[in-house]
């Protein structure tokens, strides 16, 4: 961009909309800012979206630790800084021996919603205008017409310099396939979820998914319902277990997914601590950016990860060696084979570190220890791509890596250890079945409450995705998901130039990884394009 923009549209409100709108207000003293900036979100407030809704219950929770949420540690292409504009979400200091604690979907909501009001009073003398229509169509103009792209809603066409798309989660796909017949609905809005089930009163209802917004689901139908979660006798591998009170409605629930498969539950940092698992994972990182075969260096971090946490419990512990970890890697896909609620009791009791841990949490450990590495190794390989027109290919060079990522994500990136307690406490209590799809539930549901989130990358279906790339102006990379960006977040189009256009966020999975979070100290792209974008000093 060799002009100065005076006018941006930022098209989604969600949390990188905040991040976007920080990242110019942070450069406003020295940079020249666009006069009107636009942000479009259908939503009454920025930076929520429906996930981080103010107005949530309270145990509609993250999966973030509030010592780990801090929207102001940047990733700025270089190094990590600290915004003056937004602290941690929590400023009391992590305590070596206690449990993590994870917030309200609510409270980082109320978070971020104050970030956004700082950054837009920050950015003054520019005007920054919530337009609540959602945008159906972003095109160039013609010649002679100023502003180089039009941006359309109901409400007519309005003319930008320049485009950021931070569109976020898709509401619908084509391969949503709700069912016929029976009343259906997702999860988001909670307090829509919940009104209906007080509504229909229903005796059955099956939950499709099996990820976070699933246990969301199953919490709505319980504790929503007035359900109460009371501790309950000690038991072996678990001191803290839970007892389910049913409210006045009390319906049965069936978890069912695809393969059967459920998050195992997070560990605790003050577990990883104990284990001094990220002192045995160090030495391994650097090897990341330039091994050939991650596969093999993901055993050896577990390997260490686990020959350490078993000295914790054992010091004579042999060495733990990378074939000892390897089978781990046949059970990330496919259907469960064993039973999903032990398996889930299991994992809570590792979590805790209640239990001897085993080579499954070893290498769950492994990939949350190496992660911020691959996204830093994958932002090199797609830096190449743009800069050399080297041919794009899978994910960190790893040819397996779109179809394992999910189930190494499900060992290290799961639901907080209170909400499996609440599942294990359902499940003892005979009021949750948990099954595959294809297993037929043992009577039909009144209502079915879909849990399954759009898959990453480009959101299919979605009138304005499906316009921009018919048009060209964005272009899908090689695995059919994530589109293509350069370092800055401009996106490449059919021809491999850029138009004007930026995208940041799950459009560009696989292209970019681990797009999926509020942190912001992985990914420098918001950073890099703030810079080109305000690339004039003031006068």
């Amino acid at each position: 961009m060799t002009e100065q923009p005076s006018t941006l549209a930022i098209v989604g409100g969600g949390p990188r909309a905040v991040y976007a709108l920080e990242a110019l207000a942070r450069r406003a003293a020295d940079r020249r800012l666009p006069v009107r900036i636009d942000v479009y979100e259908p939503r009454p407030q920025l930076g929520t979206g429906m996930a981080y809704a103010p107005d949530q219950p309270a145990w509609v929770s993250l999966n973030i630790p509030d010592h780990a949420l801090h929207a102001g540690r940047v990733h700025t292409g270089a190094a990590l800084v600290d915004s003056p504009l937004v602290g941690p979400f929590a400023a009391e200091p992590v305590l070596a021996d206690r449990p993590d604690h994870y917030p309200p979907r609510a409270a980082a909501g109320r978070y971020l919603t104050d970030l956004a009001e700082r950054a837009i009073d920050a950015l003054a003398p520019s005007t920054v205008r919530h337009l609540r229509h959602r945008v159906r169509r972003v095109e160039p103009t013609g010649p002679g017409t100023g502003a180089g792209l039009q941006v359309h809603t109901s409400e007519g066409a309005t003319g930008y310099d320049a485009v950021l798309l931070v569109t976020g989660h898709a509401d619908a796909w084509p391969g949503l396939d709700l069912p016929a017949g029976i009343p259906a609905l997702r999860v988001f809005p909670v307090a829509d979820l919940v009104a209906t089930a007080e509504r229909r009163r229903p005796g059955h209802v099956q939950v499709r998914g099996a990820h976070l917004s699933a246990i969301d689901a199953v919490l709505a139908l319980t504790q929503g319902l007035g359900g109460r979660f009371v501790p309950a006798a000690a038991a072996p591998h678990d001191p803290d277990p839970l007892h389910y009170h049913p409210g006045e409605i009390d319906p049965r629930l069936t978890l069912t997914s695809r393969t059967g498969r459920l998050m195992h539950a997070k560990t605790d940092a003050a577990v990883l601590r104990r284990y001094r698992s990220e002192e045995a994972a160090a030495p391994f990182l650097p090897e990341i950016s330039t091994t050939a075969e991650l596969p093999v260096l993901l055993d050896r971090i577990a390997a260490a990860i686990l020959t350490q946490a078993r000295r914790t419990w054992q010091p004579s512990c042999a060495v733990i060696g990378p074939e000892q970890i390897h089978p781990v890697w046949t059970t990330l896909t496919g259907p469960e084979q064993g039973d999903p609620g032990a398996v889930l009791r299991l994992s809570l009791a590792h979590a805790r570190g209640t239990a001897v841990p085993d080579e499954t949490w070893a290498l769950g450990q492994a990939w949350r220890h190496a992660y911020a590495a691959l996204v830093e190794r994958q932002r090199t390989v797609a830096e190449q791509v743009c800069r050399d027109g080297a041919a794009a290919g899978p994910p960190l060079g790893w040819p397996d890596y779109p179809h394992l990522v999910t189930g190494l994500d499900r060992l290290a990136f799961g639901p907080p250890p209170g909400n499996v307690a609440k599942l294990l406490a359902l499940v003892d209590s005979g009021r949750l079945q948990l099954r595959r799809t294809t297993d037929p539930p043992e009577e039909p549901p009144d209502l079915v409450v879909d849990a399954v989130s759009a898959p990453p990358g480009l959101p299919r279906g979605d009138e304005l995705w499906e316009q921009l790339l018919a048009d060209g102006l964005v272009q899908v990379g090689p695995t059919g998901r994530g589109i293509l960006t350069d370092a800055a977040g401009a996106c490449l189009g059919a021809d491999g130039s850029a138009n004007g256009l930026a995208a940041v966020g799950r459009m560009t999975e696989d292209h970019v990884i681990g797009t999926d979070t509020l942190l912001r100290s992985m990914h420098p792209e918001l950073e890099l394009w703030a810079d080109r974008l305000l690339a004039h000093p003031r006068p």
